[in-house]
């Protein structure tokens, strides 16, 4: 079996990426998969961004003149990653290949709805060249059955790695927010959030937010709510700092407006981190509400400080809540089960003559 996978550059440090570097890190998995990836995407200008991706599709054609690719595996998002991934769909079936489609955008339905009937026809058309579509969660199943046949489609989880014992600690007091500083994200929302904790006088600890401002407007933002002695903005968490961090923190928060399913949440999540989200996309295919977390609807800043307050405030709760968190990722969204999903799909594309991965 030979696989090329075709994604996005490391410098986006995305959940796209977090998922493709699961598979990089896998010796195993590459070497049932002959895996070779290219990404067609990156970050910088826009001349910067088309070269990258010209020089990605001449790399593509490269391999496909070369070697026998078998199948295909394309990361896709909305907007513009449709159609760069469709130029690469449509090249593999020149070459005869297996498409796998994995869809990755919070925003895709959206997306799709706002855009004209005839770049509607076109978007339809790529993912039906997919012999297999797979998608995060339940929750889409609907949407993407009105796009494609549903027998082309798989639900296929993110997943974490799993670690032997639950490392979390009841002496944890921070919160943490871990993603894109955007209104999809509800940063604002949690800022708002942050005041009516703070004077609640219950909350001994900081809240730290890790990821992209792309505006740079955060610590502005800090500072206007009168938060910086309980809101500080860290930058980007890199992935050999996660431990560190995420062996301090009580509670992981992400009031998104739009998802798929956030690496953010399966990672705290393995760590015993109870989450605080939205009821939104796959997210309550990983949290329970009252089980192992805490989903409230996303723009309600007062049912966010009402969470915060109620897991800082209540130790038997967080115990009960991070067991559990801990549970469901070894039970649904470890990489095990992930690879094995895969290495199935792939295995039935191939007519079944592949071997399946082994613990």
């Amino acid at each position: 079996m030979n696989v090329l996978m075709v994604g996005v550059s490391e410098e986006t440090k995305g959940g796209m990426w977090t998922v493709v570097e699961n598979y990089l890190e896998d010796e195993e998995f590459i070497q049932r998969t002959n895996l070779i990836y290219i990404a067609t995407a990156g970050l910088g200008s826009i001349p910067h961004r088309l070269w990258m991706t010209l020089k990605a599709y001449i790399r593509i054609l490269f391999v496909l003149l070369t070697k026998k690719i078998d199948i295909i595996h394309v990361h896709m998002a909305e907007k513009g990653s449709v159609f760069r991934k469709g130029i690469v769909i449509r090249m593999g079936r020149v070459f005869g290949c297996k498409i796998v489609c994995h869809l990755h955008g919070a925003t895709f339905e959206v997306w799709y709805k706002e855009c004209s009937e005839r770049k509607q026809k076109l978007i339809k058309k790529i993912l039906d060249q997919s012999d297999k579509v797979i998608i995060l969660g339940e929750y889409w199943l609907d949407f993407i059955g009105q796009l494609i046949r549903k027998e082309k489609i798989c639900v296929v989880y993110n997943a974490v790695k799993e670690l032997e014992r639950n490392p979390y600690s009841m002496d944890n007091k921070d919160l943490l927010f871990l993603g894109a500083l955007n209104q999809r994200k509800g940063i604002d929302d949690l800022l708002s959030a942050m005041k009516i904790v703070k004077e609640s006088k219950c909350f001994k600890g900081k809240l730290y937010l890790y990821g992209p401002d792309s505006e740079n407007k955060i610590e502005k933002k800090i500072e206007e709510n009168n938060l910086t002695d309980v809101v500080e903005y860290k930058g980007w968490l890199n992935n050999q700092d996660k431990q560190g961090v995420f062996n301090t923190i009580a509670v992981n928060i992400l009031p998104s407006y739009n998802e798929g399913l956030p690496m953010t949440i399966l990672e705290t999540m393995s760590y015993g981190i109870p989450n605080i989200s939205t009821n939104v996309a796959a997210i309550p295919e990983a949290i329970t509400n009252h089980e192992n977390g805490i989903l409230i609807e996303p723009g309600v800043t007062g049912q966010i400080a009402d969470a915060v307050i109620s897991m800082v405030s209540d130790d038997s709760k967080r115990s009960f809540y991070s067991q559990s968190a801990f549970l469901r990722i070894a039970k649904e969204f470890s990489l095990d089960i992930h690879r094995n999903k895969i290495l199935t799909i792939y295995n039935e594309l191939m007519g079944g003559k592949e071997l399946l991965f082994e613990k």
